[in-house]
């Protein structure tokens, strides 16, 4: 009898975690803040098996993503590449979190004193001193 009722939790699970993996797939589109004003945020997601990849496109730079993972079947984190004010190349990660046809990208913070940063507590580029990351919200497009 176990035996019975364990097959169809399994079941229940491996769908839900195939169904989460396949639903990042697509583009996503929304805006940010950038220094100009609002700016299109684009993500264009790709998944083959278990690998996934992409690109990002903020304004008019895309860049391609790097170390895309599938945390969960609801959460992702990948990383990009953007040019710093020295002209280094800067890694900034983020996690993504899917509710139906929204994702909810979080970017991690630049270490105190970090690029733009200015010395310890100042935040990073435009954190501004207990700030914190500014969500993007990105839909699905249609």
């Amino acid at each position: 009898m176990r035996k019975v009722l364990w097959v169809p939790a399994f079941v229940v699970a491996v769908s839900a975690l195939a169904y989460g993996q396949a639903g990042f797939a697509g583009k996503w589109t929304g805006e940010t803040q950038g220094r100009g004003g609002p700016q299109a945020v684009t993500l264009e997601l790709k998944l083959d098996g278990q690998a996934l990849s992409g690109t990002y496109t903020q304004g008019e730079q895309a860049t391609p993503i790097s170390d895309a993972k599938i945390v969960d079947a609801s959460t992702i984190t990948f990383g990009r590449s953007v040019t710093g004010r020295g002209g280094d190349a800067i890694t900034r990660n983020y996690t993504g979190k899917l509710s139906g046809d929204e994702l909810v990208l979080t970017v991690a913070p630049f270490p105190a004193g970090g690029p733009g940063g200015g010395g310890p507590g100042a935040g990073g580029p435009g954190g501004g001193a207990g700030r914190g990351p500014m969500p993007i919200t990105l839909k699905r497009a249609k």
